[in-house]
């Protein structure tokens, strides 16, 4: 191996080294997203979910995102559903 071979493989090593460090600070921020996107009904919105179910909006009460159940919540307390 010459000393450009040397030289280009630890530089190569040194940028594995960091993308293996940036995924693993990534992973849990992933999750957490993914966490917010598939959720189970939320306490503080089972009330609001239940009476769009009563009227039809949609049949499954788990899965929704966070965004999806503050609407829900929302169109409740407008009076929509």
């Amino acid at each position: 191996m010459t000393a450009a071979d040397r030289k280009a493989f630890e530089d190569l090593q040194k940028s594995v080294d960091q993308l293996t460090k940036d995924k693993e600070g990534l992973e849990q921020p992933l999750k957490d997203l993914e966490g917010k996107q598939k959720m189970v009904v939320p306490a503080w919105t089972e009330s609001s979910v239940a009476a769009a179910v009563n009227v039809g909006l949609f049949d499954a009460l788990d899965g929704g995102s966070s965004d999806f159940y503050r609407f829900v919540t929302l169109l409740k307390r407008k009076g929509v559903i």
